[in-house]
């Protein structure tokens, strides 16, 4: 068989799985939202069921806030020894606001609060 009968049998076997859902007899998941990036057999060799990107993480960030200070009009928050203000990226984390008891981040699809919390004693 030549290298043109190869590219026909590949382009059929890719018709034929869009036509029936199914791979080497299996069913399998061809929806639009597919990642084309995932492989479609795993790493022992069997198809996958599902190609959809894994869900973000829902836990809450692992950070430590250190610290808040204002300085004239503008919070300051102490995350991991580092200084952030408000719209600022750090860590995957978007600083959405920052209080002076706690700092409300986005991470993800999702939003946590950092709380400060001083010691009384």
């Amino acid at each position: 068989m030549n290298k043109y009968g190869v590219y026909i049998i590949m382009i059929l076997a890719v018709l034929n799985l869009h036509a029936n859902s199914k791979v080497f007899g299996q069913e399998a998941d061809i929806t639009p939202d597919r990642d084309p990036f995932i492989p479609l057999l795993d790493d022992k060799g069997n198809l996958r069921k599902q190609f959809t990107k894994p869900s973000l993480q829902t836990s809450a960030p692992q950070v430590i806030l250190m610290g808040i200070s204002k300085v004239g009009n503008t919070f300051y928050a102490m995350i991991d020894t580092e200084l952030v203000k408000e719209g600022q990226v750090f860590k995957d984390m978007t600083i959405e606001k920052i209080y002076a008891d706690r700092v409300i981040v986005l991470y993800g699809d999702k939003t946590f609060e950092l709380k400060w919390e001083t010691e009384q004693k």
